[in-house]
This record gives C-alpha cells, structure tokens and sequence, in this order.
C-alpha cells in the first residue's frame, strides 16, 4: 500500500482539481475523480514495471478462434503478441508488465485498468479481450469508433465510417490539439445521443468517455516533437497495431493516476461549453453526408475554430 507521504503528495495534487470543480458546480466531474483518486490511493502496489523494451516489429492479424474486443490498445498488444494472441487469460501481472513496458502506465495506474477487465471476467482472476464486450461495462455509447450496441448490436468491431467521422475533426494537422481532441470526443457523444434512441451516458460512461481520450492522448506521442500524432492514432485504430515502422516510441513520461487526472481535466476544460451545433458536426455516422465548406488546413483544423466560437467559461465542464 501507499505510504503516507505518498498519499499526501497525491491529495495535494489532486484536491485543487476538485476545489475547482466545485466551483464550477460539475457534481459529475466531482464523482468521477473522486472516484478515480480513490481507487488509485486504494491500488498503490510498490510494484515495478518491466524495462525491457518489447518487440514491436512481430505482429499479426487474429487468427481463426482468436478473441478481440472493443478497445483498440489491447487489441493492438494481441496482435504484436505483447499479451496472448489468441485474447484469453489476461492477467493483473501479465498488464501491470506490458501495460508498463508498452505505454510507460505506472503499475499502480496499470493495476487499475486491469482490475476493470477481471471484474468483466469469469471470476478466476483473468479474463478476455470478448469479456470487455460486455455493454456499458468498460465499452459504452459513444465510442471514438464504435457503434453503439443498440445500433446493430457490433458494439466492438471498428466501424470505419464512425471513426472517419472521429479523425475528420483532426484534418490538416499532423499532431492532435487538446482543444480538437475534446471537441472530436464531445461531437460523438452528440451524434450518438440523438441517432441511438436508447442512449445511455451516466456517471461511468462519461468517465470511460474521458478516460479513452487521455489515455490515447497520452500514449500516441511522437518522441521528435512530445506531440499526439494523428498518424499514430489512426494506425492504432485502423490497423490495431502499434505505430513502431512510423516513428512511435513509449512514452518518455510515466503516464499515471495525477497526469491522467491532469489531462482528463484539461479535456473538460476544453470542451465546448455549449452542445456544438449539429450542423457542425455534420453527423457523419451511417453514411450520413457532411459539409465541404469547412476543410480548415492550418493549425487546429475545423475543431480549433468551432472550440474558439463556442467555448464559453464558467458554464459545466463536464459534457
């Protein structure tokens, strides 16, 4: 367990953060970081994570039997056979090791991410990547490329039409800005909530909805400039594979539960305070059409102009 000065330290960090969303009147914002300071300040294990760089070069594509789920991280640690490749008896030890060796995640952070998956298990301490298909448990509404279960039921194949409309917000820039990344995540919650009649986005989908943008804004980062790369995302996603042939390295910086919190947050703040209006974020899903008179090339793209229009402090943070 943590030691006392460890716990301070954290507190420390993370009581302003709460402080703030008090102020702002965001009583969800306070539930899923409280939620989250918790289970860390619960989690912390002195273990230590693997330095061995892995083999990123040796991958390939499932094979007939081989499970796969709906986040495309995992999926990706199958495919390079980082994790078993055939998707089946994950294990705390077995994450905690790749998880840290692979992205930089401090172990306890690790521990955390794993404890979701054996709790989705059959109850004997491991579980599958099919296990994370389970609705509104780790996967939910809204995904960054998935449909939603009640839109045909493949809540964890990629659905290309759905993730182009996702990287869409990122035309014209070779890195991903904070302020892109939460307007592209805020225009799938939108588009979601109004074609799926059974939507659902409590407390807990709208902390994973967060927490995926984080975690991928953390982990695909170019080590030549320390900025999100959109061809590293779109590698990851399209392709479930790491971005090692384009350049993607672990990150240099652990990624733990106060840089996490720290950028969940900064992705809050960054979101539009306002619902970004439908005609804007075109709803691309389904093969609907989207507009061509707003193909920004400079800086943030399109999502850097509608963030600058509409963002207006003070209002609730948590969209």
């Amino acid at each position: 367990m943590a030691s006392p000065r460890l716990r301070s330290r954290i507190s420390n960090f993370l009581n302003p953060l709460l402080s703030l969303l008090f102020c702002t009147g965001s009583s969800t914002g306070i539930h899923t970081i409280t939620l989250t300071l918790t289970l860390t300040l619960l989690l912390l294990s002195p273990l230590v994570a693997s330095t061995t760089l892995p083999d990123f070069l040796n991958w390939h594509s499932p094979l007939p039997g081989d499970l796969r789920g709906p986040c495309p991280g995992l999926n990706a640690l199958a495919n390079h056979a980082l994790i078993p490749h055939n998707g089946r008896n994950l294990s705390i030890p077995l994450l905690v090791d790749t998880l840290g060796s692979v992205f930089n995640l401090s172990p306890e952070l690790a521990r955390i991410v794993s404890f979701g998956g054996i709790a989705l298990g059959p109850g004997n301490g491991t579980f599958s990547l099919l296990d994370l298909n389970k609705h509104n448990a780790i996967e939910h509404d809204g995904s960054l490329s998935r449909a939603d279960y009640n839109l045909g039921g493949d809540n964890f194949s990629l659905n290309p039409a759905i993730f182009a409309s996702y990287m869409r917000w990122f035309e014209g820039s070779g890195n991903m800005s904070l302020n892109a990344a939460a307007v592209a995540r805020l225009s799938r919650v939108q588009t979601e909530r109004f074609r799926d009649g059974a939507f659902v986005y409590g407390p807990s989908q709208q902390f994973n909805s967060y927490l995926e943008s984080a975690i991928l804004w953390l982990t695909m980062v170019d080590p030549a400039d320390g900025g999100t790369k959109v061809e590293f995302v779109r590698t990851l996603f399209e392709e479930e594979r790491l971005p090692y042939k384009e350049g993607w390295r672990p990150p240099k910086a652990q990624i733990n539960g106060a840089s996490l919190a720290s950028t969940i947050l900064q992705l809050a703040l960054a979101t539009p305070a306002q619902n970004v209006p439908w005609d804007l974020t075109d709803l691309y899903a389904a093969g609907l059409g989207r507009g061509e008179s707003d193909e920004g090339r400079n800086g943030d793209s399109r999502a850097q102009r509608y963030f600058l229009s509409w963002h207006l402090p003070g209002a609730d943070l948590f969209l």
